[in-house]
C-alpha cells in the first residue's frame, strides 16, 4: 500500500476501551497509508475520499491496539 493511498472498510465491527469498558459497534473506517484517518458511524465517510472501498461485514478493527507481546 502505498502512503498515499486511501481505504474505506465499510461496516465493520470496532471495539473501542474507555473509562466504561470496552464499547462495541459497527462503523466506517478510513485508512491513509498506514495510519487510521477517520473512524466514524456506518455511512458517514463518503466512498469519493477513498480509492477502493472493503466490505468489512466480517471483520474485527481494535483502533489504538497495542501490541506489548514480547521476547527477550
Amino acid at each position: 500500500m502505498s502512503s498515499s493511498s486511501r481505504t474505506l472498510i465499510t461496516g465493520i465491527l470496532l471495539v473501542r476501551s474507555g473509562p466504561q469498558g470496552y464499547a462495541w459497534a459497527r462503523g466506517d473506517l478510513l485508512i491513509e497509508g498506514d495510519k487510521i484517518a477517520a473512524s466514524e458511524p456506518p455511512g458517514a465517510i463518503s466512498p469519493a475520499r477513498a480509492d477502493s472501498t472493503l466490505d468489512g461485514a466480517r471483520l474485527l478493527a481494535m483502533p489504538g491496539l497495542i501490541n506489548c507481546h514480547m521476547y527477550s
